[in-house]
C-alpha cells in the first residue's frame, strides 16, 4: 500500500510538470519550471500523498507486517471422550 502511494505521488510529479509545460496559464507563471510556485505545488502533493499513505496504513489490518490472528478454539468446544 505504501508503495502504491509512492508510485501515485511520482505519477502527479509527472502530471505537475507537463501541467507547467504545456498549459499557457501555467506556463506563463513558470517559465523553466524552477519557479518557487512548481516547487510549492509539488511540496502540496507530497503532503497530500503522506495524508493519504498514513490513512492507508491506519486502516490497514495488516500493520506492520503484522496479519490479524484469529482466536484459537477454547477446549471446552471439544468433548472428551
Amino acid at each position: 500500500m505504501i508503495s502504491a502511494v509512492t508510485a501515485q505521488f511520482l505519477s502527479v510529479l509527472v502530471l505537475i510538470t507537463q501541467l507547467f509545460a504545456k498549459l499557457a496559464a501555467l506556463h506563463r507563471a513558470a517559465p523553466t519550471g524552477t519557479e518557487p510556485v512548481v516547487g510549492a505545488t509539488q511540496g502540496l502533493a507530497l503532503l497530500v500523498s503522506f495524508a493519504f499513505a498514513v490513512k492507508a496504513v491506519r486502516r490497514s489490518p495488516y500493520r506492520l507486517g503484522w496479519k490479524r490472528r484469529t482466536p484459537e478454539p477454547s477446549l471446552a468446544a471439544f468433548p472428551h471422550r
